[in-house]
């Protein structure tokens, strides 16, 4: 998990110098994505017609002005969805380099 942090963070820095975003106004934009993992977990459906299907849920940062992604995790059953909020937000933070007191 820390490894994959860091290759983020790594890549982010680079997108942020070569100008794919500026990082003026993030967005969070979740996603459940087809899983086609053996684990058992709850099953959705897109629609009343589909079948149910498993699926992760993965959060998105989003650079809100090109919609570029900044960084993403992936939802757990013991994470909240605000709880993976609050941690997306320090690693994009880590990313543009904001420091604490200054607003996104």
């Amino acid at each position: 998990m820390v490894d994959s942090k860091r290759l983020q963070m790594a890549l982010g820095k680079v997108r942020l110098a070569s100008g794919d975003f500026s990082g003026r106004v993030l967005a969070i934009d979740p996603h459940r994505v087809r899983s086609y993992s053996k684990r058992h977990m709850r099953r959705h459906r897109q629609d009343e017609a589909a079948r149910p299907t498993n699926v992760t849920q993965t959060f998105f940062v989003l650079d809100a002005d090109t919609s570029q992604p900044v960084c993403f995790t992936s939802g757990t059953s013991a994470r909240t969805a605000t709880a993976a909020a609050e941690e997306l937000l320090v690693l994009a933070g880590d990313i543009l380099g904001t420091s604490p007191g200054r607003p996104w």
